[in-house]
């Protein structure tokens, strides 16, 4: 007989206040107002700090008072530094594809020198992981979901093909950065799933060889909900054109598929991109702690 489920509990208080935050910064950051001085360029980090620690609350009470916040905070603090190193990975390669996303507004600001528009981009690189996390943490919180996709066809895949597959796709890619774009995203998981499969590690793809696809599907849709929101707000803070307040502002230049915007400057198609991101940010993690070893598990039905 299946366990009932939890009651949920009352919100905790850095709901709320994470909320309130969020909200303000999100005003702050889409009417550029001045009124608050030059607070409003630094807007984009603490907007999404502020949303971690809302979508925290919410684990929290769906998930009988187990957070990240709660109950694993240095995982929270490490996956922060995790995410600073790995989505600056992202932005060197980016360079080799010839920018699928660039920053247009970077230079835009007198305000801001050189080295604070850095300071910026690296803080607000620290967010990547963590929202992840939140979303796959809270998508584990709905049995159905959970149960819907365990018992898929099994699939194994071979580390050595995946490892050598992605250093030659990633080498061609300088060559043809258009017709490779997309190895920008899975050359590089492939690379470190490749490896973690020779160690014997275990990734979202050990259980896809059991024929649960749980993991893999959940953080791939944890981060396509995130890339919604990511876009939206990001749209958001220059549309329309009005003074330029926000650095972290992206628009995309993707080969092929650049065509269809609703809302946001990512292209339609260009968000199942955020699908095996999403599983990539959860094998570098994995990667990473084993390598520094620290804790990777974040939901607690993942065998590592």
């Amino acid at each position: 007989m299946p366990a009932a489920p939890n009651k949920p509990l009352p919100l905790p208080v850095w709901f709320w206040v994470g909320l309130v935050s969020t909200l303000f910064f999100l005003w702050l950051m889409w009417t550029r107002v001045t009124i608050f001085g030059s607070l409003v360029y630094y807007a984009f980090t603490p907007l999404w700090w502020s949303f971690i620690f809302t979508l925290d609350g919410v684990v929290y009470r769906y998930n009988n008072g187990q957070s990240l916040l709660s109950s694993k905070p240095k995982t929270l603090l490490i996956s922060a530094l995790v995410s600073l190193v790995g989505w600056y990975v992202f932005e060197y390669y980016n360079y080799f594809a010839l920018g699928n996303w660039y920053y247009p507004q970077t230079e835009s600001i007198p305000s801001l020198s050189h080295e604070t528009v850095v300071v910026i981009f690296l803080l607000a690189y620290t967010t990547v992981w963590p929202a992840i996390f939140q979303w796959y943490m809270l998508l584990n919180t709905c049995p159905s979901l959970v149960s819907r996709y365990s018992q898929g066809p099994k699939v194994s895949l071979n580390g050595n093909f995946l490892l050598y597959a992605g250093y030659v796709l990633l080498f061609l890619m300088v060559f043809w950065p258009y017709p490779l774009f997309w190895v920008l995203w899975i050359g590089i998981l492939m690379i470190f799933s490749g490896l973690l499969i020779k160690l014997n590690v275990w990734t979202p793809f050990t259980e896809m060889a059991k024929g649960n696809w749980t993991p893999a599907l959940l953080v791939a849709l944890a981060t396509m909900l995130n890339g919604f929101v990511w876009e939206c707000w990001n749209y958001g803070s220059a549309h329309p054109q009005m003074p330029i307040t926000n650095p972290n502002y992206w628009v995309y230049d993707i080969p092929y598929v650049n065509v269809i915007h609703i809302f946001s400057e990512m292209p339609l198609l260009g968000y199942m991109g955020y699908m095996p991101f999403g599983v990539l940010a959860l094998v570098m993690w994995i990667w990473a702690g084993n390598v520094f070893g620290f804790d990777t598990i974040i939901v607690d039905t993942d065998q590592h």
